[in-house]
């Protein structure tokens, strides 16, 4: 249905959908599945919503340049499963 400024919603009575793969912008990642998001952290909230209730597979993609060594991490940063770029697909192991 029409919603806020014409944006599309789904009507009340639509289904709940819970999604198998989220894929998730970044401006920066790291190797250990890390990543520095645009600020608001509604990726890492959203993630945590979903692996609490089960498993989600979160898919980064980026540029291979916005590779970084190391970024700052807190508990709230959701990390990521997988990172693409266009020179490599990256599973992130367990534990970093």
């Amino acid at each position: 249905t029409d919603g806020a400024f014409g944006v599309p919603v789904p009507s009340e009575d639509a289904p709940s959908l819970r999604p198998a793969v989220v894929l998730v912008p970044l401006l920066a990642f790291s190797r250990a599945g890390h990543r520095l998001g645009y600020g608001g952290g509604y990726y890492d909230r959203t993630l945590a919503d979903l692996r609490a209730g089960g498993g989600v597979l979160a898919v980064g993609l980026a540029y291979a340049e916005q590779e970084l060594e190391e970024l700052p991490v807190t508990a709230e940063d959701a990390p990521l499963d997988t990172i693409i770029t266009e020179r490599m697909i990256h599973q992130v192991k367990e534990g970093g």
